[in-house]
């Protein structure tokens, strides 16, 4: 088959005026010949899988509603995690959409590329009450330096003012 291609693409570019292409897909067709992959045959784990496949299709296209078909994805959705041994799985309605989970940020429940195997740490549960107990704890020191600094200026004041009032009576 992959001869009568190469026969086939070099009869379209026999014409002196598309020389260049000609010499491009030669190269082209030469490197894919020595690169070839051999094809595997995979009739036979097909037929051996074919009747349990078909059976579970139908069940799944039997299904009259939305919350039926949701169960059944959520029982596959645990089932596979227990044969991968993790603690989540996430059904998808594509490989595309599979691909794009694994992308920093594509998912909200998937923030900074998060394992769905693995219990939130600390951080990631109470992010929000560490960072406003972190301000919390900013602002009460600057205000705490402002009274001391406030207390200092008062006993200069006082000693000037007791300093000025000894003059006075003197």
């Amino acid at each position: 088959m992959f001869n009568a291609i190469k026969r086939s693409v070099k009869e379209l570019c026999l014409g002196a005026e598309n020389r260049a292409v000609r010499l491009v897909l030669d190269e082209f067709l030469k490197r894919r010949a020595a690169n070839r992959i051999a094809l595997i045959d995979h009739r036979r784990a097909h037929e051996a899988i074919a009747v349990p496949l078909q059976t579970e299709l139908n069940k799944i296209l039997s299904f009259s509603s939305e919350f039926e078909t949701e169960l059944y994805v959520r029982r596959f959705e645990a089932d596979f995690a227990k044969l991968c041994q993790r603690r989540f799985a996430v059904g998808t309605h594509s490989a595309t959409s599979a691909l794009q989970l694994l992308l920093p940020g594509s998912v909200e429940c998937a923030t900074r590329h998060e394992s769905f195997d693995r219990e939130p740490s600390a951080w990631d549960r109470y992010k929000t009450y560490i960072i406003s107990g972190a301000v919390l704890i900013v602002v009460q020191a600057g205000l705490i330096a402002g009274l001391l600094i406030q207390a200092a200026r008062r006993k200069k004041a006082e000693a000037q003012l007791r300093g000025v009032t000894k003059y006075v009576r003197n």
